[in-house]
């Protein structure tokens, strides 16, 4: 199905009939290295993990099995497949097997949290958020006891899912009530869950969703600030950006008309050249180097370059024209830069 390389790691994982959390990471790992989608990966390897279990696990005596019971315990009245207690004598099958829920709730919540860990992307939470709210709820009493215990631990803790573990404790709770009606051990546990709310918090908690709201103000805030300023920014960049690109063009094409240098015209061109200077358009962004910033930059330095070029040019009359000392330890156009001005003599420095 997948790579060689994949699979052998897969079959290495599986070896031991269980999943731990660093070879999931290294599987993780491993799929995106192969090019293949690493929650597909999951997925098949969290099947084959359940069909081995399946395989290894003895068979269920028929009498066990939820959908196989035929007739109440009680009254021996015909019972439907799936059915919790007795229509008719309202008998409460306790020694159903149980599904385990909450484990199961627990064990791919687990899975899928440690993967917005790993991953470090905020836009996974709102899946995990989708899964809590999405999980099918349990049909046994003892199922939805443990899932609603379970819930009301996760749902006192300050997390990026409180909001959906509210949501989900409040939907078991309102089936409890109307399939459990009256029940002493569904009373007993709404009672005392149901005494949580945000009056109840601590103080620590209080003061962390005190900041939280204020950290929100200012985070929108800043945001909204920013926006105009970026805004505002980006049309000075947009006029900055016309500017210099006029000044190049101008500049260049005046460059352009020069002649070649030679003798008789270097000192003219040197002095035209000379006299030829960038003006800053002043633009600047104290937040980042735009693309405004970018495109002035990349128009001086077209100007520059070609001021340069004809500056190297001009200064190779200069050393014609006095070419110096001619031995090995004279240093070539010693002579010419006496003569010739600073920005033709260095003219890879020129810098307006």
């Amino acid at each position: 199905m997948y790579s060689k390389e994949l699979e052998e790691l897969i079959d290495s994982v599986l070896a031991d009939g269980v999943v731990t959390d660093q070879e999931r990471a290294v599987l993780y790992k491993r799929a995106l290295a192969c090019g293949e989608d690493p929650d597909e990966v999951m997925i098949v390897v969290d099947g084959r993990l359940a069909k081995m279990k399946k395989a290894a696990s003895p068979v269920t005596p028929a009498t066990e099995k939820r959908g196989n019971i035929v007739k109440c315990p009680n009254c021996g009245a015909p019972i439907e497949a799936g059915a919790i207690k007795c229509k008719e004598c309202g008998y409460v099958f306790t020694n159903v097997k149980a599904n385990n829920t909450a484990k199961e709730f627990a064990f791919m919540l687990d899975q899928k949290i440690a993967k917005v860990r790993y991953d470090h992307d905020m836009n996974n939470i709102n899946k995990v958020n989708e899964f809590i709210k999405n999980f099918p709820l349990p049909t046994g009493k003892e199922d939805l006891l443990e899932f609603i215990a379970s819930l009301d631990a996760r749902r006192r803790s300050q997390s990026y899912y409180q909001e959906a573990y509210n949501a989900k404790y409040k939907e078991c709770t309102n089936k409890a009530k109307i399939q459990f009606a009256g029940d002493a051990q569904i009373e007993a546990l709404l009672s005392r869950t149901e005494k949580f709310s945000i009056s109840k918090l601590s103080k620590r908690q209080r003061k962390t969703i005190l900041y939280a709201i204020i950290a929100f103000i200012i985070i929108v805030g800043g945001s909204l600030y920013h926006f105009i300023s970026s805004r505002e920014m980006a049309v000075a960049g947009e006029k900055a950006t016309a500017m210099a690109k006029a000044q190049c063009d101008s500049l260049c094409n005046i460059m352009d008309s020069f002649e070649v240098p030679t003798r008789k015209n270097y000192k003219q061109i040197e002095r035209d050249l000379l006299n030829l200077t960038w003006a800053d358009p002043g633009y600047r962004n104290e937040w980042s180097y735009d693309n405004a910033l970018k495109a002035i930059d990349g128009y001086k330095d077209k100007y520059l370059t070609k001021k340069r070029a004809i500056a190297s040019q001009v200064y190779s009359i200069y050393k014609e024209i006095y070419p110096g000392q001619n031995d090995a330890s004279s240093w070539d156009g010693l002579e010419a830069s006496l003569h010739a001005p600073d920005d033709i003599y260095n003219s890879g420095s020129i810098q307006n």
